[in-house]
Formats: structure tokens, sequence, C-alpha cells
């Protein structure tokens, strides 16, 4: 790698830092309990691997019978750092990066090796700026990077289907039918996890089985796209599925689905195409640029790809919406976004490739590397001081934060409830009421109801008679 992308790898990464400092004030909240009291009492009795193994096992079976199909999701929920002491779940932050990382960064190698065909770092330097922006720009910090169990459940399946698609990728450019095999793994994994990326999964994998119809080649995609759907079947055939679909109580109306999606996934990306994200775009096409001008793309496939882009992004939100009636939480729009981000850049680099074979711009294009690296710098800054669309980036609001004592007062208040939680003595825990709940890490609390979900999750996992929260004197 070059200096210069050292270089602004290392201011990005310093930024950053903060965002990092937040996630040990963090604690487990709501599901967090609900998913890992198996495995929490598994360490808590000093047990092996095999055991733990087996407890995340126990939790996916319970859940599939009880509440949900996401037979992949329930094992992965079910190791959230804080079971292997509550200081430990500040790593979530620092998980959730490193998961990011990995598939953008799997991304991005697979087409610079298979797509460019060239040899070289930048795609080190692409990964990291779109996951600067990525998690500056994020619409739920909370739920995206600071609650274990709606990042995990979300971004690290996103990151698995970037996995997924690099491998269709290579699987196109290779002739070796063994990757099928690992296509079909993680597609039968997909399909375990959340919806929206289960569903995004099969949509792209029909997709490339479809063209491979059309250009007579690479069909054993049928074999990852069967797995992928026989997954999917026994996701939402679960009996703990039919059981929140009764209480949810919402009969979906296909051609309504379809019409809301279609039509709020044009107004979502109108709102989510701002200045942030053209000047991201710019840059990322800045470094790309050289690569860029080799590519051949005719206009037939640019329409193509805009219009199938456009298919899965109303798809993902399809899912929510059919089931429920609305588009769902925080960390659904999360993964919805970030999957408009990756699909711009893809939009934008066939359109500058066609633009620049097309309209012969060779004469007129001066490009300098130093500007592209001052461009770079500045709107790293510019990105860390006005964020998502002129709203606080997630960097400011960790500074704030950490400087006004919000998040110490807050994980203060924590510890001393878990002390009580951690008393043998106490078979009956009465907490105090939070005074402060910052909300770049505070998700959801106990009540005054020792029935409610939330405190039963918490009296399961710490084995208590009951956890209520104590009623205000007025």
């Amino acid at each position: 790698m070059k200096k210069r992308e050292i270089m602004l790898i290392f201011m990005m990464m310093l930024l950053l830092i903060p965002i990092f400092i937040v996630g040990w004030y963090n604690h487990p909240s709501a599901d967090d309990y609900n998913y890992s009291c198996f495995t929490y009492e598994v360490l808590e009795e000093n047990g092996n691997i095999f055991e733990l193994i087996l407890a995340t096992l126990k939790t996916s079976k319970i859940f599939m019978q009880e509440w949900q199909g996401l037979y992949s999701s329930a094992i992965v929920l079910s190791l959230q750092p804080g079971i292997f002491g509550e200081r430990f779940y500040g790593l979530t932050t620092i998980i959730i990066f490193v998961v990011l990382y990995l598939g953008i960064h799997a991304f991005f190698k697979t087409i610079y090796r298979f797509i460019f065909q060239v040899e070289n770092k930048k795609y080190i330097l692409l990964t990291f700026f779109t996951l600067f922006f990525i998690i500056q720009t994020i619409p739920s910090t909370v739920e995206g990077l600071y609650w274990y169990n709606g990042s995990m459940n979300y971004l690290f399946f996103f990151s698995l289907l970037l996995f997924q698609i690099s491998l269709l990728i290579r699987y196109w450019c290779q002739e070796k039918n063994g990757i099928v095999i690992q296509l079909s793994i993680i597609s039968f994994i997909l399909s375990g996890g959340n919806h929206v990326t289960a569903f995004a999964n099969i949509l792209v994998e029909l997709m490339f089985f479809v063209y491979g119809l059309i250009k007579k080649k690479k069909r054993l995609v049928i074999v990852s796209l069967m797995a992928g759907m026989i997954g999917f079947y026994i996701n939402l055939s679960a009996p703990g599925t039919v059981v929140r679909s009764n209480q949810i109580q919402y009969q979906g109306n296909v051609i309504k689905t379809v019409y809301e999606t279609f039509v709020n996934s044009f107004y979502k990306m109108k709102i989510w195409t701002n200045v942030n994200l053209i000047l991201f775009l710019l840059g990322m096409m800045g470094v790309m640029f050289h690569e860029i001008q080799q590519l051949k793309i005719n206009n037939r496939k640019i329409i193509g790809i805009a219009i199938l882009q456009y298919i899965v992004l109303a798809g993902m939100m399809s899912v929510p919406y059919h089931a429920m009636g609305y588009f769902g939480q925080p960390r659904i729009t999360n993964v919805v976004y970030i999957s408009f981000v990756f699909m711009s850049l893809i939009f934008v680099v066939c359109l500058l490739s066609y633009i620049y074979q097309n309209f012969y711009l060779k004469k007129y294009v001066f490009f300098k590397e130093k500007w592209l690296t001052m461009f770079l710098m500045i709107f790293i800054l510019w990105i860390v001081l006005f964020g998502k669309n002129y709203e606080t980036s997630t960097t400011m609001k960790a500074i704030s934060q950490l400087n006004n004592g919000i998040l110490k007062q807050y994980s203060k208040e924590l510890d001393e409830r878990v002390k009580l939680y951690e008393n043998k003595a106490l078979k009956g825990v009465t907490v105090k009421a939070l005074t402060v709940k910052p909300n770049l890490i505070y998700f959801d609390d106990v009540t005054e109801n020792p029935e409610d979900w939330r405190n039963e999750s918490i009296r399961q996992y710490y084995k208590k008679d009951f956890v209520v929260l104590e009623k205000p004197n007025w």
C-alpha cells in the first residue's frame, strides 16, 4: 500500500476511537438476556467448549419452537460477549466493526481480482472508506453498533451476504464447481438468519441462476439456491414463527405489499441520495478511477442492473411489511440503508465506465493522486462534522456524550444493578429507575411489571424469583 493510503486509513481509525470508547460503557439489554440464558449458565458452572456449543444449539431449538425460526441467528445471539462477564459486553462495537470489515473486504477484494483483474491493495482503502462512511451515517447507532442482539442479527448476516455475493462472482469467473459447496453452506446459514437478508440472498442467487440459464453456463447455482430456499422454508414454517405471527395478528396482502414496498423504496432512495452519499461516491470513483476505465459496460446492462437493484431493495423491505404491516424496526432500516449504499456504488461504477468509454472523456479528464488524497481527507472531516444529511455523526455524538458524563452515570447505575443480580443471597431484586438514558447506547429497560418479558429475561438469566423496577414515590 502507498503512504497516502496508509495515512488515510490511520486518520479514519483515529476518528473512530471515540465510538469504540463509548462501547465500554455499554451493557446488555432486552433480548441479549433472552438468547444467552443457557450459554451464561454453562460459563457460570465452568463448563467446557463442548457444553457451550450444546447450549447454543439448545437456544436455537427452543426459540424455533417458541418464538421464531431463526435457527442461525439464535446461535450467534446466544454468544453475546456479556456472558463472559458484564464488562466484556463493551466488545460489541469492536465485534460489529470486525464483522463488517471482513464482509466488505471480501467484496472489494473479489471485485479487484475477478472484475477489474488487478493485483493491488487499493481494496483495503476502499474497505475502510466504505466502513467509515457507514458507521458515521448509519440510521440507528444503538441498534447498529451497540446493542448486540439487534446489530448482530442484521449486520452479521449482511456481512455474510457480502461473502456470498463475493463467492457468486468468483464462481462466475472461475470453473470451480467446488465453490458451489461453500455457496450452499452459506446460503443455508443465511436463511436461518433474519428474514430480510435471507430473502435478499435468495433474490440475488435467483438472478445469478436465471442469467446463467440465459448464457447457458454456471447453472450449478441452483444447488445453493435450493439450499437457501429449503432453509427459508424451515425458518418460516417453524412452530415459533407461527406463534409470533399469531401474536402480531396481521394478514399480509401481496398486492398491497408489492405496491407499498416499491413506493417506499423510491422514497427511501430519494432521502438517502444526499450530499454526503454523492461525495462518498465521488471519493470511491476517484480511488477506482484507473480500474473503471478498463470496464466495458453497455447501456442495456446498466439499465438491467438498476432495475434488479431496485427489485432487491424493495424485496428486502417487503419481508417485514408483509409480516407486520410496517417496514420494521430501525435495525432493519440499517441493513436496507447499507444495501442501498452498495447498490449506489455498483450502479455509479457501471455508469461512469459507460460514460468514459462512449463519450471520449480521455481527452478531458486529468487525474492526480494528490488531488484525490486531499479530497478524501476533506470528506472524512466533513462527514465527521456533518454526519448523516447534516445531522450529528456517530463520532460527534460519542464525543459529546463522553464529555457530558451521561455515559459514565448510565454505566455506574447499571453496574449497581449487576451487583444485586449477582448476589446469590437475594432471591428477588427490585432495581431503581435509571436517571439517564443516553440515546447512543440505551435500548430498553425493565418495567414495574415483574411479568413483563424484559423482566422475565433478566430473572431467568440470573435465576431470581423476580426482577422488578422500583415504583416512584409520588
